[in-house]
């Protein structure tokens, strides 16, 4: 709502005597000073801190402190999907839900492209083996790169893991807040090198550096969303992985699953 300059008050005037004593008492508007530009200005930035939140903190400061909530979690929830993924041949994740456990468990289903054609893989990792389930097959144990992952082991590693994503990071930028499934989060765009992002997922040219948006729970600092864009099914061309942690701390067991 625009400011306004100045206010009409009331204030009773009392007729004069030329007027004579019978007249009834009268009420009539009274202009109020303008504000002074001093004012003005300050009641226009209280307005501007109401209507735009408390902004975030630096970089430097919000950063280390998503990184250290999720190195501290024993256990959360996974969401992956990739967007404008068009690969022909070869194996890739393109999406997936699960849970992820530390030191090493990975559990759930991922939608794996298998030379062009869409399949749900159940996957368990975990003491350092990797075992998947195709459709109505036994449980087998399998290389984790003929499913499109490159170390699913890592993924909660302190230092290759996805957490490291962010001490790699350079060029940090706050961007405006964004909101997902009701939470309001900082966003933070910055740059990761592409190998460490191939060292998890994949990537067709991990020797260019990837973008990446980091989006941060603004109550409780926690890491929430990952959004990665840069040429991971094909080099020269760019598509999207975005990554859903949530629920820090849930009860997981993951076993071998063979």
């Amino acid at each position: 709502m625009r400011p306004r300059a100045a206010f009409l008050y009331s204030a009773r005037i009392r007729a004069s005597p030329s007027t004579g004593a019978g007249e009834p008492e009268k009420e009539q508007p009274i202009p109020r000073p303008p504000l002074s530009r001093l004012t003005l200005a300050a009641l226009l930035g209280m307005a501007a801190l109401i209507s735009c939140g408390t902004p975030p903190p630096d970089p430097p400061t919000l950063l280390p402190e998503a990184k250290k909530h999720l190195d501290d979690a024993q256990s959360l929830t996974f969401h992956i999907e990739s967007k404008d993924a068009q690969p022909t041949s070869g194996v890739y994740i393109i999406g997936g839900d699960g849970v992820m456990k530390r030191p090493d468990g990975v559990a759930g289903t991922v939608h794996v492209l298998l030379s062009g054609i869409l399949t749900d893989v159940q996957v368990v990792a975990v003491n350092g083996k990797f075992y998947v389930q195709v459709l109505f097959s036994p449980w087998t144990l399998a290389r984790p790169t003929d499913y499109g992952f490159q170390s699913p082991s890592l993924l909660l590693d302190p230092d290759k893991g996805l957490s490291s994503l962010i001490t790699q990071s350079h060029n940090p930028v706050v961007q405006d807040n964004d909101r997902y499934n009701g939470e309001e989060l900082y966003e933070v765009k910055t740059k990761v090198p592409g190998d460490s992002v191939n060292n998890l997922l994949t990537s067709a040219d991990p020797t260019v550096d990837d973008d990446a948006t980091f989006g941060i729970d603004v109550n409780t600092h926690q890491l929430r969303k990952i959004v990665l864009y840069g040429p991971f099914f094909h080099k020269g061309q760019n598509s999207t992985y975005t990554v859903v942690l949530d629920n820090y701390g849930t009860n997981v067991s993951i076993t071998p699953a063979a």
